[in-house]
């Protein structure tokens, strides 16, 4: 599965507005002081998604400021890229999710979703 933009924010316990999320990961969403429109990305070390350093159109007024699921040795702990201090993206198996637009953000986006498509026969 892939969520992209908002729909990340629905993965969290909580959103921006207070609301419960699925839950998937714990922590909230929380409003942006300033919207971050775009921005650029380095991709996580291990990223299947991202590679080098990249940027995407975000049009996002919310985002999670951190990540509080804490590592242990009984899950594999997923693979974390930041933007000027927002998660940009979440590889967590097979659930990934990005808050920038990779349908917006040209040659970038579209690698993105290429390396996402090559996923799923794995």
């Amino acid at each position: 599965m892939l969520a992209v933009g908002a729909a990340m924010d629905a993965l969290f316990e909580r959103g921006a507005d207070g609301k419960a999320g699925f839950g998937e990961w714990p922590g909230d969403v929380a409003k942006l002081a300033a919207p971050v429109e775009r921005a650029t990305v380095q991709a996580a070390e291990g990223s299947r998604l991202l590679s080098g350093s990249h940027e995407f159109v975000f049009d996002a007024a919310t985002g999670a400021r951190n990540f509080e699921l804490t590592e242990d040795e009984f899950i594999a702990y997923p693979t974390l890229s930041w933007a000027e201090g927002v998660l940009a993206a979440v590889e967590n198996g097979p659930l990934c999710a990005v808050r920038f637009h990779p349908e917006a953000s040209g040659d970038a986006g579209a690698a993105v979703l290429s390396n996402w498509i090559a996923r799923l026969g794995q």
